[in-house]
């Protein structure tokens, strides 16, 4: 069994085969899969195809080059997220040092 621990099922460009691209990876034997969010909105994209597979998980949080749409409200949001079900981690959180 492999884990995938970083895998942005959420962005638009698996919007053609993202239903596919699980597949495969769990006929590979790649499961679970995290999907790691960028900041509040992306949280709830990633809990929400979280919720569509038993194989994929997600990670609320902010990333640091997100932080223009950081705020002490969105933040709030973003612990509440935390504890649903499908979140098993905070994430993207950390210092980029690019």
């Amino acid at each position: 069994m492999l884990t995938d621990t970083h895998c942005h099922l959420d962005f638009n460009k698996f919007d053609e085969d993202r239903e596919t691209v699980i597949q495969r990876a769990v006929e590979a034997g790649v499961s679970p899969i995290l999907i790691p969010a960028l900041e509040h909105e992306s949280s709830l994209s990633a809990i929400k195809l979280a919720e569509s597979h038993p194989a994929l998980f997600a990670a609320v949080g902010f990333h640091p080059t997100d932080l223009d749409k950081f705020s002490e409200q969105a933040f709030e949001r973003v612990k509440q997220l935390a504890n649903h079900p499908k979140v098993v981690g905070i994430g993207e959180i950390g210092i980029d040092y690019y």
